[in-house]
């Protein structure tokens, strides 16, 4: 079996895996890829990270967010894909857009924070004012990793 084989295959079983969890989901769909898109991402995470390296993606020019999931192979190459509500987006390429979010703060720190308010947690500016003293400075953070303990 050839490489490149090889690297279609370990493809497949990742996409198969996550496509299958994602068709538990079947008639949330629109509620999901119509702005709530970043908690659907949230939920694979949750679901996959002690599987695969995951994280979440962020596309400015689509305004949606999307879990990117990055396989590993044998010859130290690597490939990242793109999951929504609606399975498999295709590979994260380079010009395509999308972006780690985490990284997206240091691109664009001001859309990152109208993001993350009034996409993320959907709050009048006036809620976010009082929650935001509670979190750290970083508006890309997942939710569970702002919880001050």
């Amino acid at each position: 079996m050839t490489d490149t084989q090889i690297k279609m295959m370990k493809n497949k079983e990742v996409v198969t895996d996550i496509e299958d969890f994602i068709k538990n989901f079947n008639g949330t769909q629109d509620n999901f890829l119509n702005g709530n898109c970043y908690w659907f991402a949230f939920i694979l995470i949750e679901r996959f990270r002690f599987f695969y390296k995951v994280d979440i993606a962020y596309n400015q020019i689509q305004n949606h967010f999307a879990m990117v999931v990055t396989i590993y192979y044998s010859d130290k190459t690597t490939n990242q894909f793109l999951f929504d509500a609606s399975g498999l987006i295709g590979p994260m390429v380079e010009g395509d857009g999308w972006k780690l979010w985490r990284e997206y703060y240091s691109y664009e720190p001001t859309d990152a924070a109208r993001v993350y308010r009034d996409c993320i947690w959907k709050m009048s500016e006036e809620k976010w004012s009082k929650l935001k003293r509670f979190y750290r400075k970083e508006p890309w953070m997942l939710p569970r990793d702002a919880v001050r303990y």
